[in-house]
């Protein structure tokens, strides 16, 4: 059954550009998945990464990927494309919005994004980060070889995919 979504201000928008307009936030919610999600008491959960771990120097992190994991494209996930939109979020090029421009380039700024293997990403950061999973929860990962198509054609691995889009309607479908 179809989700359609009518509010007098609807934006899909880029998935990577930083917001805090919560109405553009439940959308692409429903479409995306991030690395770690919160739970109704604001726990961190597994979302695309089934576990995670912190190195004492509170920099190192390394994500082991849920596999396997289809995007509504039939792509699988891996660890490139968590690596690829990681890289397309800090991009100071694709700036922000309501005051949000620079957040996720400051807070990602010097940060190193590795592959281990297909399924598991490293990211060290410049400094000690003990919320880098605050922002985590809101960077979707989409596959890499469709990040030059957004906004315009979204693909993610959320509970819905998109079927339409305008500046007052918004329709998914699961």
């Amino acid at each position: 059954m179809p989700l359609t979504v009518f509010q007098p201000h609807v934006r899909f928008g880029d998935p990577h550009v930083c917001s805090d307009d919560r109405h553009r936030l439940s959308l692409h919610h429903a479409l995306y998945e991030s690395l770690v999600c919160r739970d109704r008491q604001g726990t961190y959960r597994p979302a695309l990464a089934q576990s995670w771990t912190l190195q004492e120097d509170a920099r190192t992190w390394t994500f082991s990927l849920r596999t396997p994991l289809p995007f509504h494209n039939g792509d699988s996930l891996q660890a490139q494309d968590v690596i690829a939109s990681l890289e397309r979020a800090r991009d100071p090029a694709l700036g922000g919005e309501l005051g949000t421009q620079g957040v996720y380039q400051s807070y990602l700024e010097g940060a190193r994004f590795t592959a281990l293997d297909a399924h598991t990403v490293r990211i060290v950061t410049a400094e000690p980060m003990a919320d880098l999973l605050d922002l985590l929860v809101d960077i979707p990962v989409v596959p890499e070889r469709v990040l030059a198509d957004l906004p315009e054609r979204p693909v993610g691995s959320g509970p819905y995919h998109l079927v339409e889009a305008s500046d007052t309607r918004v329709v998914m479908d699961a």
